[in-house]
């Protein structure tokens, strides 16, 4: 017959929750990993929406001088708000701004990212096109300051 001492008992028990726990946190890492059944994740982003998609400029004011940027996010979204990949983006602006495009084709979340400076002040719009598709109807205004 064994006879299991209290110090025995104790590493049993502790082996055991870390046991679980590791087991606990593979079964999580695993469901989190398989988004589409778990979550309901749609298979389809939907039909291209140009009354869904929009613009997003981020600081909507900076300097001057061609130093200071201004990101121009469009997100390209679908009738269910879902981002459409693989789209092409086209940001129209005045002659006085500089654009710099850092990623025109959208990604898996529908976005496109543009940088923008000015080496003159002034109030700018901005609007954007998909390719093929025609002009998102929301439009930024952004501005530079002396």
């Amino acid at each position: 017959m064994i006879t299991l001492n209290k110090k025995m008992v104790k590493k049993i028990l502790f082996f055991f929750l870390i046991l679980i726990l590791i087991l606990s946190l593979a079964i999580l890492v695993y469901l989190v990993s398989q988004r589409t059944g778990f979550f309901g994740r749609a298979t389809s982003p939907g039909i291209l929406s140009l009354e869904n998609s929009y613009l997003f400029a981020s600081p909507l004011v900076a300097r001057a001088g061609g130093e200071e940027k201004i990101t121009i996010s469009a997100f390209v979204l679908s009738d269910q708000g879902l981002g459409i990949p693989g789209e092409r983006v086209v940001l129209y602006s005045s002659p006085r701004l500089e654009a710099m495009v850092i990623r025109d084709e959208t990604d898996s979340r529908g976005l496109a990212v543009f940088e923008i400076s000015s080496k003159t002040p002034g109030q700018f719009n901005l609007w954007a096109e998909v390719l093929g598709k025609g002009r998102i109807n929301q439009q930024v205004n952004v501005r530079f300051t002396p």
